[in-house]
């Protein structure tokens, strides 16, 4: 069934192709004979230009030309507002400093706090952790009491399988 579903995909495919191609060639052929049938049309003279540009609002910039460079008007400068101007880059020159001085003071506290967590933190490497593991002894057995390691547990799973009931005569409650 899939197989078939994939040959009328192909088919389906290949067919709807064609008839694109064809009907792509055909447009083709309509637009070469009107063309053909009508004449060649004349540039726009200038009198089109002015139309289209009085139907569209004329010339849309205020300047002749709007990719030339502007020529910028002179600064008009008085007394009080080039002392208004002066008083505000004093104003933000303070606040700059101010600003400065509070992110070195914050760098040296980051600093310091680093310094605190690299003394209260030995960095020590996992190999090191492992041999400091190893090298501990292991607490004595308690009498009648039993060390659980990886291999004893193991064993004590293939113990119970071999001496417990076989599975199939187990109930769902059983537990050992």
């Amino acid at each position: 069934m899939e197989q078939l579903l994939l040959v009328l995909f192909l088919v389906f495919s290949v067919v709807s192709a064609l008839l694109e191609r064809r009907k792509r060639r055909l447009q083709l052929e309509e637009a070469q004979q009107r063309q053909a049938k009508s004449p060649p049309s004349a540039p726009p003279t200038l009198d089109d230009e002015e139309e289209e540009d009085a139907q569209w609002g004329g010339w849309p910039f205020p300047a002749a030309d709007p990719f030339e460079p502007a020529e910028a008007p002179a600064p008009v400068a008085t007394a009080a507002a080039q002392a208004q101007a002066q008083a505000q880059v004093r104003q933000l020159e303070a606040l700059a400093h101010s600003a400065e001085l509070k992110a070195v003071a914050q760098k040296a506290e980051a600093q310091t706090r680093q310094r605190q967590a690299r003394a209260l933190q030995s960095p020590r490497s996992v190999a090191e952790l492992l041999r400091q593991r190893q090298s501990r002894p292991l607490p004595a057995r308690a009498p009648g009491g039993y060390r659980l390691t990886p291999k004893s547990a193991r064993d004590a799973m293939v113990y119970a399988e071999i001496f417990g009931p076989c599975k199939a005569e187990r109930e769902q409650e059983w537990r050992w």
